[in-house]
């Protein structure tokens, strides 16, 4: 199911698009010359006219060293065309966007008198409710992998780099919510521990994040390599599934990057 939100962020975004257009168009066409553009193809080449009404048939014709005129005047047309499309257009959404200002089916549930809401089945989990059911996905791990956790990112998790830390803070700054070192299964002798599972609420979208911290050593580079070949032979593909983060020893972790890869992963 399509979610309302997603379709009242782009409605509203054309909406306001639209608004800069209106604006822009009015302006321009405040300031354009009176009269109409007609166009005569006269052998090889185009002859234009200044027409005062659309009444009147031929028009004045306009120099060769004037066409400037004629150009104003085409202009002036097609901002006149685009001007009423974009105000039909505007009225629309407004009504649309209404719509969503009033409840919408899948807030029915919510407005349930007490009691109710934890007896009917809902078109559609409330974020908090999707949120809370991906957090609460249990996993285990041996012992040994919790060796060399000794970062703790402010929320009582342990990660293994400072790298990782950071990553995690901007991801709480954002309201990203992740699972760390999740282990994620490509088959039932082949898993991987991302170290990031991250959720899109607003797409209900999964997404693993994988930050490598020495891509200049060349033999961790290459059984990384092996682990991000291992992801696109299971379907998970760079970019669409999966975000890489890197830094070598000579160029750490850009907090601003990362910052970029969340709002990117957002969008």
């Amino acid at each position: 199911m399509i979610r309302y939100n997603e379709i009242e962020k782009l409605a509203l975004e054309r909406y306001n698009e639209l608004q800069n257009i209106i604006k822009e168009k009015e302006r321009t066409l405040h300031n354009a010359p009176d009269g109409i553009l007609r166009v005569a193809k006269c052998r090889n080449t185009n002859q234009y006219f200044l027409r005062t009404n659309k009444n009147e048939k031929n028009g004045q014709y306009i120099k060769a060293s004037n066409k400037r005129m004629a150009v104003r005047l085409a202009q002036k047309e097609y901002d006149s065309k685009v001007l009423e499309a974009a105000k039909k257009e505007y009225n629309s959404l407004g009504r649309l966007l209404n719509v969503y200002g009033n409840r919408t089916v899948e807030e029915i549930a919510g407005s349930l008198s007490y009691g109710k809401e934890e007896l009917i089945k809902p078109i559609m989990q409330s974020d908090e409710d999707y949120i809370a059911e991906w957090l609460s996905q249990e996993y285990e791990q041996p012992d040994y992998y919790n060796d060399g956790k000794i970062f703790d990112n402010g929320h009582g998790i342990k990660m293994r780099s400072k790298s990782e830390v950071i990553i995690s803070n901007i991801l709480d700054e954002y309201g990203v919510p992740y699972l760390y070192e999740k282990p994620l299964w490509f088959n039932e002798y082949n898993k991987v521990l991302p170290d990031f599972t991250v959720l899109n609420v607003r797409k209900r979208k999964t997404k693993y994040w994988e930050h490598l911290g020495m891509v200049d050593d060349v033999e961790y580079f290459l059984k990384n390599a092996k682990k991000i070949a291992d992801y696109e032979n299971s379907g998970l593909l760079l970019g669409r599934d999966l975000i890489i983060t890197y830094e070598t020893k000579d160029k750490p972790l850009d907090p601003i990057q990362v910052r970029r890869v969340v709002e990117g992963f957002l969008e």
